[in-house]
């Protein structure tokens, strides 16, 4: 009998549930045995027929069907990809849009046009996760779709639709996206509108919180033993950036001299860019910075963003140094040498080389050797390519 495989545990024989026992329950009256038996499935990572999926994606229950959907573009069942498509044809409800994530996440660009197709739904009225998909396209066809929901909004007002929106473009085409983020930032009357459009900033540069919680990071605490935001970050990019251009940012963040804080800012960015001319640095920090940087004085001269900017700069910078501190990292050859590595304390300080690695030796280990789990719902990396990986999709896993 074949072994079922835990995702985090080493492979284990179960003589009471098979894969044709978890079958035998897939069309059960109740929904929630039908989900279990999916999840289930899916955690004992099981190769699900792909007529049991077709029949899923269409389950009358929707969190099955959502739940499928997902699955089929976490696992890359290409061979899926026309039953996803018929499903976003026939509605764009929760599943619909599921399907159109999981077709972005196959690289299937299909759903481009049947999304185009229901051009005359006003953006408010879609679902958020209808621009992901568009986002993770990066295509001219579906930045286009962006832009064109973002044409039919008011420049004030509507900042939750108007965040998901930008920080979408922001994320396809960070050099035209990140400068409206910004700007409507920048324009937003009321606090509330402009905390929601800076908390969108925050969440694409995998920050834990919102914008409360950035400005007590930022604020000086004195009676505290321990360093703010501001010394953590400028501690760690002090081993890596010239000292001059840190002492002078750190005396302008002491001083509350925003607009000075922001220039130096931009200065650093640049030189960590000099040090690398792979390109994987040029994404959304870089042109958070460099659009934070152009805009200091405005940014300054508005009631609290100025301060807001410094810490947005700061965690944006704090990116960059990681993207090249990768960049210039050399792997271990040998398999014994990376997990060497993997166990040291200097795999810590990296951010995404440790993924890369435990990748690497999963795919290079027996399958009756202890199992080094798939990270969920990504591919299989290059470092190359780490930078576009987000952190906040990613789950540390231990053998």
């Amino acid at each position: 009998m074949a072994p079922t495989i835990y995702r985090d545990s080493l492979p284990v024989r179960d003589p009471y549930w098979t894969l044709a026992d978890y079958l035998r329950l897939a069309d059960h009256d109740s929904s929630r045995v039908r989900f279990w038996v999916l999840d289930r499935m899916e955690e004992l990572e099981l190769d699900i027929p792909t007529d049991r999926l077709r029949c899923w994606l269409d389950d009358a229950d929707t969190s099955v069907a959502v739940a499928t959907a997902r699955l089929i573009g976490d696992r890359g069942l290409v061979a899926l990809a026309d039953a996803l498509l018929t499903r976003l044809d026939r509605a764009e409800d929760g599943v619909g849009v599921a399907c159109a994530v999981s077709l972005a996440e196959l690289g299937d660009q299909r759903f481009v046009d049947a999304l185009r197709r229901r051009g005359n739904v006003a953006p408010t009225d879609r679902d958020p996760r209808v621009w992901q998909a568009l986002s993770l396209a990066r295509t001219p066809e579906a930045t286009d779709l962006i832009r064109r929901a973002l044409a039919t909004l008011s420049p004030r007002g509507e900042a939750s639709v108007a965040s998901g929106l930008e920080t979408t473009l922001a994320v396809a085409e960070p050099a035209s996206g990140v400068p409206l983020v910004v700007d409507r930032w920048l324009g937003a009357e009321g606090e509330a509108d402009g905390d929601v459009l800076l908390g969108s900033l925050l969440s694409l540069l995998d920050f834990p919180g919102g914008a409360e919680e950035l400005r007590d990071g930022m604020r000086s605490a004195p009676v505290s033993d321990e360093a703010g935001m501001v010394e953590d970050i400028l501690d760690v990019l002090a081993e890596t950036c010239p000292l001059g251009p840190i002492g002078e940012l750190r005396g302008a963040c002491r001083r509350g001299k925003w607009a000075r804080a922001i220039e130096n800012i931009a200065s650093l960015a640049d030189a960590l860019v000099m040090r690398t001319s792979s390109g994987e640095h040029a994404g959304f920090a870089l042109s958070l910075v460099r659009t934070l940087g152009a805009r200091g004085k405005r940014l300054a001269g508005s009631a609290g963003k100025g301060q807001d900017a410094v810490g947005l700069g700061l965690l944006a910078l704090q990116r960059i140094d990681e993207t090249v501190r990768e960049a210039e990292l050399s792997i271990p050859e040998t398999s014994e040498e990376q997990f060497r590595w993997l166990l040291d304390d200097a795999a810590s300080a990296y951010r995404f080389a440790p993924l890369y690695v435990m990748d690497r030796l999963r795919s290079e280990t027996p399958t009756d050797a202890c199992k080094i789990p798939k990270i969920p719902g990504t591919p299989y990396l290059s470092l190359g390519r780490l930078s576009a990986v987000r952190p906040s999709a990613i789950s540390w896993l231990c053998c």
